[in-house]
C-alpha cells in the first residue's frame, strides 16, 4: 500500500490518453536523466502517464519553468553549478516565480550537501533524498506521493474553500521542527477545519526526546481529561473504546469519522506513524468532512515525513553514525554551553586508542567496529553522567567533565581490563590522552578541542599510553609548523627550493660513482631553511608528494647534463619518503619523467628509509619489484638507525645498505668505537648488498671504513653537497678526459 491515505473514489479509468503528468528533471548528470526515464518508462500515476522533461542547469530549468508552469513534480539536484545551485532554484521558484504548487524533492550524490533547515522550512521542499537510495519502487514511491499532493493541491485551487484552511495548516506543520509542537498544531488545525474543539490525543513513533524513532505508537500530546494517559503506549491507554479506534485506523491504514469523535491516521514515506483523535462532531456534512479528512491525513503525512527528515538531518550532524554517540559538531556545542557556567575544575579530552589501525588490520573493519562500541559502552558505564562522551574522529573519543570524573589516570584505569569481541577475542588497549583545562583561556568548544588535539599529538610524539596537559608553548609551536607550511608552499610556487647534489666516490680509486640529489631552500632575504626543519612539515602535510615529483625531475635533468657534459655514467640517487612512497601517483609519475627526459632506469637509485621497508610488506614488496623491474636500483638510507625487524632485508628486492653517519663519527677518533659498521659491512656481505657509508669527514674515518671493507662513501672529505655550476667545476677537476 502507498504510504499517503488513497481515496476511495479514486479511479484508474481515464487512460494513459488523460493528460500526462509533467515532470522536470533538474541534473547535470546525463546519466541521472537516462536513469530516471529508464526507470519510469510507461509509469502511469493516478491513471495518467509521466512526461519527463530535463533541464541541465538551474538557469535552464528556470527557462522550463517560465514557459511550462504547469509542471507537477521537479526532481532537482542539490549540487550543479555549485554547492548551493539548487537550494537557489527552489527560492526563485517559490519566490520569484510563485510557483507554490509544484512538488520538489530534492536528490543529491553528496550526502555531505544537506539542504539547512532553514531552506526546508522556508521553500517548502517536498522531500530529500540520497540518488543511491532511489531504486525503482523509491522513486516511484516518491513521485507518486509528490504528485498526489500536487493533485491534492490543485484541486484546492479550484475552489474548495474549505481546503484553504489545509493550506493555511501546513505552512504551521512544515515549520514545526520538534514532534510536539508538530503534533500540536496537527490538533490546533484539525479542530478549526471540522470544527471539533473536545479533548484530544496525539500519538506518533517519533519521540519527543531528540525526535528519533520509537519502537512503538506513544502518546506525545494529551488535553482535557487525556492528560494522564501522556507517554502512554497506544497499548497502555484504559479506554476501551478509543483503542479500538486507534486500532481500527492502524489496521485499515486510514483515518476514521464517526458521530462522536475523529481519529486521524498519518503514514510518511520513511515510515512513521501519528494517529491523533480528537472528541465531538462535526459540523460539515459527511462526505465532504471524509474528504476533507483524507487530503489533511496527506499533508500531515507529508509534513510528518518533513519533520522525520528534519530529525534525521539534525542526527546525522550531530551524532556519529556508528556509535550513535554526539560527534565533534556537538561535543564543541557542549562545551560552549559549559563555558557560560562555572568551568573551574574541568576538563576536555581527547583519547585516543594505541596501535588501533594495526589492531583493525588484524581483527578485520567488522571487528574493529564492534571493539569501539565496546569502548564506548565501557566509557559511558564507568563515567558518571555528568561527562559528556564524544566520537572525534576514527579512533579518538573526546570527554569533557570535571577532573575528579575524568583524570587521566581514572581514564587509564577503565582501561586495565581486556575487550572482549563476540564472546571469543580478548584485547588490551592502552590509550594516550592530550587534555586541557577549561580555565586555561578557552574561549570556545572549537578551541578547546584544537587545543587539546594539539596536546594528544605531543603525547603521541613522545611515548605511546601517556598524557598530556596543553601549554601555551605548544601553540606556539604548531603556530610556527602552520607558518612555516605557507611559507615552503609560497617558496614551492616562487621557485625558490633548489636541489644540490653530494658526490658519491670509490674510496680506493677515488673514482666518482654518483651523486645523491638534496633538496635546499633559500628565502628571498637570502637565508637558508634547514632540510631538518621543513621536510617533516612537508610530510606531514602531504606537500612532499608534489615536492619529490619536481625533485625526483630535476634531478634526473641534471644527470643527463652531467653524463653528457662528462662522457660517462653516473648513478643518482633520489630521496622517496615514505608519504610519497604510498602515493598512488608515484610509479606513474616515475615512468612519466623517465621517459620525458630519457634516462636510463639503471642509473636511478631510489633511497627509502627503513620506516617506508616496513609499511605493509606486501604492498612495498610489489612496488619495489616493479622498481626493479623498471631497471632502478634500491638503497636502505640511514640503515641501522631505525628499530625495525631485519627480516625485511630478506624479502625485500634492495642492492644497497647505506651507513648512517651517526656511526660513522665514531670511527677513527681513539675512543671506544661503535661495532655497528663492521656488522652493517658483513651484512650487506652475506646478504649480496653493497653498502656506502654517509658523512665521512676524515681520513681516518675512510681508511678505517676501506679496513673493514666498505669501498664507497660520500661526505665533507671528498665534496660538500654543491649546486650544478660548482659541481662541474668539481668534476672537471677530479675528471681528466
Amino acid at each position: 500500500m502507498d504510504d499517503l491515505i488513497v481515496f476511495e473514489n479514486e479511479s484508474d479509468d481515464k487512460g494513459s490518453e488523460a493528460t500526462p503528468w509533467k515532470v522536470l528533471i533538474v541534473d547535470d548528470d546525463d546519466d541521472v536523466h537516462r536513469a530516471t526515464f529508464y526507470s519510469l518508462k510507461g509509469t502511469e500515476v493516478l491513471g495518467r502517464r509521466l512526461d519527463f522533461i530535463s533541464a541541465f542547469s538551474a538557469t535552464e530549468a528556470m527557462r522550463v519553468l517560465k514557459a511550462q508552469p504547469d509542471i507537477a513534480v521537479i526532481l532537482l539536484d542539490v549540487v550543479m553549478e555549485d554547492e548551493t545551485a539548487g537550494l537557489r532554484l527552489v527560492k526563485t521558484i517559490r519566490q520569484e516565480l510563485n510557483l507554490p504548487d509544484v512538488r520538489i524533492v530534492l536528490r543529491t550524490g553528496q550526502p555531505g550537501y544537506a539542504p539547512e533547515e532553514e531552506a526546508i522550512r522556508d521553500y517548502d521542499i517536498n522531500d530529500y533524498k540520497a540518488k543511491n537510495e532511489l531504486t525503482h519502487t523509491r522513486l516511484l514511491t516518491t513521485i507518486t506521493a509528490a504528485i498526489r499532493s500536487f493533485a491534492y493541491i490543485r484541486a484546492l485551487a479550484e475552489g474548495r474553500k474549505d481546503l484553504e484552511r489545509i493550506v493555511d495548516a501546513s505552512a504551521d506543520l512544515m515549520s514545526a521542527r520538534h514532534v510536539n509542537l508538530f503534533a500540536t498544531q496537527v490538533t490546533r488545525h484539525a479542530g478549526n477545519i471540522f470544527a471539533l474543539s473536545g479533548d484530544t490525543l496525539v500519538l506518533t513513533t517519533l519521540s519527543d526526546e531528540d525526535d528519533q524513532l520509537a519502537a512503538d505508537l506513544h502518546v506525545v500530546v494529551s488535553s482535557g481529561r487525556f492528560s494522564r494517559y501522556q507517554g502512554m503506549l497506544d497499548s497502555e491507554i484504559p479506554e476501551v473504546a478509543i483503542r479500538h479506534r486507534i486500532q481500527m485506523a492502524k489496521e485499515g491504514q486510514r483515518s476514521v469519522l464517526d458521530q462522536n469523535a475523529m481519529t486521524l491516521f498519518s503514514k510518511s514515506q520513511s515510515g512513521n506513524l501519528l494517529v491523533a483523535y480528537l472528541e465531538g462532531a462535526t459540523r460539515l456534512k459527511a462526505d465532504h468532512a471524509l474528504g476533507l479528512l483524507d487530503v489533511y491525513a496527506s499533508t500531515v503525512a507529508l509534513s510528518l515525513e518533513n519533520v522525520g527528515l528534519m530529525a534525521r538531518l539534525k542526527h546525522f550532524a550531530y551524532y556519529d553514525p556508528l556509535l550513535d554517540i554526539p560527534n565533534r559538531l556537538y561535543f564543541a556545542q557542549h562545551i560552549d554551553e559549559k563555558l557560560e557556567g562555572t568551568i573551574e575544575g574541568w576538563l576536555v579530552s581527547l583519547v585516543d586508542i594505541d596501535q588501533f589501525s594495526a589492531i583493525n588490520d588484524t581483527i578485520g573493519s567488522h571487528h574493529g567496529d564492534e571493539l569501539l562500541r565496546r569502548v564506548r559502552d565501557r566509557l559511558l558505564n564507568e563515567l558518571s553522567k555528568s561527562v559528556v562522551l564524544a566520537r572525534i574522529s576514527g579512533d579518538t573519543f573526546g570527554l569533557m567533565g570535571p577532573r575528579t570524573e575524568m583524570a587521566p589516570e581514572r581514564i587509564r584505569q577503565i582501561f586495565t581490563q581486556p575487550f572482549t569481541i563476540e564472546g571469543r577475542d580478548q584485547l588490551l588497549l592502552s590509550v594516550t590522552q592530550g587534555y586541557v583545562a577549561l580555565a586555561d583561556q578557552i574561549v570556545s568548544g572549537h578551541d578547546a578541542i584544537k587545543r587539546a588535539n594539539i596536546a594528544l599529538k605531543r603525547a603521541k610524539s613522545l611515548f605511546r599510553g601517556e598524557e598530556c596537559r596543553f601549554t601555551l608553548d605548544m601553540a606556539r609551536e604548531t603556530e610556527e609548523r602552520v607558518k612555516l607550511l605557507h611559507n615552503l608552499r609560497q617558496a614551492f610556487e616562487a621557485q625558490n627550493l633548489y636541489l644540490v647534489y653530494q658526490p658519491q666516490v670509490d674510496m680506493c680509486t677515488g673514482e666518482v660513482t654518483g651523486f645523491e640529489a638534496l633538496m635546499r631552500w633559500r628565502t628571498r632575504s637570502g637565508e637558508n631553511i634547514s632540510p631538518l626543519q621543513f621536510i617533516g612539515v612537508a610530510e606531514n602535510s602531504g606537500l612532499i608528494v608534489p615536492l619529490g615529483e619536481w625533485a625526483m625531475r630535476v634531478a634526473m635533468a641534471e644527470l643527463v647534463i652531467l653524463q653528457r657534459k662528462f662522457g660517462r655514467r653516473f648513478r643518482m640517487g633520489l630521496n622517496v619518503s615514505m608519504v610519497q612512497f604510498r602515493h598512488h601517483s608515484f610509479l606513474s609519475a616515475l615512468d612519466q619523467a623517465l621517459a620525458d627526459l630519457g634516462v636510463d632506469p639503471s642509473d636511478i637509485e631510489l633511497e627509502i628509509t627503513e620506516s617506508v621497508a616496513m609499511l605493509d610488506i606486501g604492498k612495498v614488496r610489489r612496488i619495489l619489484s616493479d622498481l626493479k623491474s623498471r631497471g632502478c636500483s634500491i638503497a636502505i638510507d640511514d640503515f641501522g638507525t631505525g628499530f625495525s625487524s631485519l627480516s625485511y632485508l630478506e624479502h625485500l628486492p634492495i642492492q644497497r645498505l647505506k651507513i648512517d653517519k651517526s656511526f660513522v663519527d665514531k670511527l677513527g677518533t681513539g675512543l671506544a668505537e661503535s661495532n655497528l659498521p663492521e656488522m652493517i659491512i658483513q651484512l650487506g656481505r652475506n646478504l649480496k648488498m653493497d653498502v656506502i657509508a654517509e658523512g665521512v669527514e676524515t681520513r681516518e674515518q675512510a681508511d678505517r671504513l676501506i679496513e673493514i671493507g666498505c669501498q664507497e662513501a660520500q661526505g665533507y672529505l671528498f665534496a660538500k653537497p654543491m649546486a650544478d655550476e660548482a659541481l662541474y667545476e668539481w668534476l672537471a677537476s677530479r675528471i681528466k678526459n
